[in-house]
């Protein structure tokens, strides 16, 4: 008699745990599904951060620097070290902004030619019109922005020759070839930078350390020109 009602208490253990169970099982697939929407949001940030459409990452074959190339002219590229904007415009990278980001940077010296990517998150609109005080609409383009290079001796090079733009989520790009800048090695400033003009204004935005040829500088790499 003792074995059978050791065996109904048994019976009703397993039901409580197997009801347990069912309770249990929703928030482990809950959470599952949690964890994986935050990995999956996660990886795509992180993508989207170093994301460049492939027109914005290859060489723009320009008129100048077609024919250049067809003379035998080589064309080199450069890791950038400072790949953001600053908006403290008396000292280099000494208050880094991050409104724009550089990327892809080409130049040929015997066409006197630079090319560089810049990529602008959306919310660079806010921030730009609480700089100025504006109404800065969300357009689907950069034209209310303008680019020029400046360099270590205070020449500034603002022929763009070249201008391509493009967007990809909330991120805008644009692609910009400048000309008549000198970068052969006697003549070659020891940096120069990218400055940001919004419509309007005198003075930039801010700009990007985006060319180095003193102490230290990061290394130019042949680029292979289709």
């Amino acid at each position: 008699m003792e074995d059978f009602e050791r065996y109904g208490d048994d019976n009703a253990i397993d039901e409580e745990s197997t009801e347990h169970k069912k309770k249990i099982r929703p928030l482990r697939i809950l959470l599952g599904l949690f964890l994986a929407v935050f990995i999956l949001f996660f990886a795509l940030r992180l993508f989207l951060f170093d994301y460049y459409p492939k027109t914005m990452k290859e060489l723009a074959m320009t008129p100048s620097l077609s024919a250049a190339v067809e003379n035998g002219a080589e064309v080199y590229s450069q890791d950038l070290r400072f790949p953001y904007d600053d908006n403290d415009l008396d000292t280099l990278n000494s208050n880094d902004l991050g409104s724009f980001f550089c990327d892809y940077l080409y130049v040929c010296p015997e066409a006197g030619e630079l090319q560089i990517t810049l990529r602008m998150n959306e919310s660079t609109f806010d921030r730009v019109a609480e700089k100025y005080g504006k109404t800065v609409s969300v357009d689907c383009d950069l034209s209310a922005f303008s680019f020029r290079l400046y360099d270590d001796d205070g020449n500034e090079y603002e022929t763009v020759t070249y201008r391509e733009e493009t967007s990809f989520w909330m991120y805008r790009y644009v692609k910009l070839a400048f000309s008549g800048v000198p970068l052969t090695d006697d003549i070659r400033p020891s940096w120069i930078r990218v400055e940001i003009f919004y419509e309007g204004e005198e003075t930039p935005y801010s700009y990007a350390l985006i060319y180095e040829t003193g102490d230290n500088h990061p290394t130019f790499q042949s680029v292979k020109v289709k």
